[in-house]
């Protein structure tokens, strides 16, 4: 367990970001509960057994990649990355974001819980008790920053920013909420979505 009362996210972002373009399908509602959460500080994250970034990107396996834009202009680059040969809920991974441009962390956390609520068919006002771990987690961001987001198994959600762990969240639902963004079924970009899975499209 951990030693901060804290309120996580149900958004690598990493941030996640500016929306990429495309079109919205209907969603099926996904209930995430206001549950109080705690979060790590970073300099208690070392006695944890969590892979650094350096070691995640040398023993995981890359098994997909695309770019996000908004219109003409390139907002991010994303990696997935898995301990196996298949993208799975139930098995290690990381998936990392490369900026393009400067992007504030306003803008990352509201980005981050407006994909969220469109992804789970979520009120957004419910989706606010997930905002305070946002904040901490995810600052702004310069172009060429990396946010990586490494999920356990055990629903433990580490995020490391350009190589260094930054923050940690343990909470029932985030970690499906938020890397859903870009790994879930039903995102704004499915064809992007399968990219990053290694899925045909």
């Amino acid at each position: 367990m951990f030693v901060k009362k804290f309120v996580a996210c149900g958004a690598l972002v990493f941030a996640a970001t500016l929306s990429s373009s495309g079109a919205a399908d209907d969603v099926v509602p996904f209930p995430i509960a206001p549950i109080e959460s705690e979060i790590v500080e970073p300099e208690t994250l070392e006695s944890l057994a969590v892979p650094n970034e350096a070691a995640i990107f040398e023993n995981f396996k890359m098994i997909g990649e695309t770019r996000f834009r908004v219109m003409w202009l390139r907002i991010y680059d994303a990696e997935l990355r898995t301990s196996g040969d298949q993208f799975s809920w139930d098995e290690p991974f990381a998936l990392s974001l490369v900026y393009a441009r400067d992007i504030t962390a306003s803008r990352l956390v509201n980005s981050s819980l407006q994909e969220i609520a469109k992804n789970t068919g979520t009120d957004p006002n419910e989706l606010e008790v997930y905002r305070p771990a946002l904040e901490r987690c995810f600052p702004s961001v310069l172009e060429d920053d990396r946010i990586t987001g490494f999920a356990d198994p055990e629903g433990i959600s580490t995020f490391f920013l350009n190589g260094e762990k930054h923050c940690q969240v343990d909470e029932p639902g985030f970690q499906r909420a938020f890397f859903g963004i870009w790994l879930g079924d039903q995102t704004r970009d499915d064809d992007k979505s399968r990219d990053l899975r290694g899925l045909a499209r």
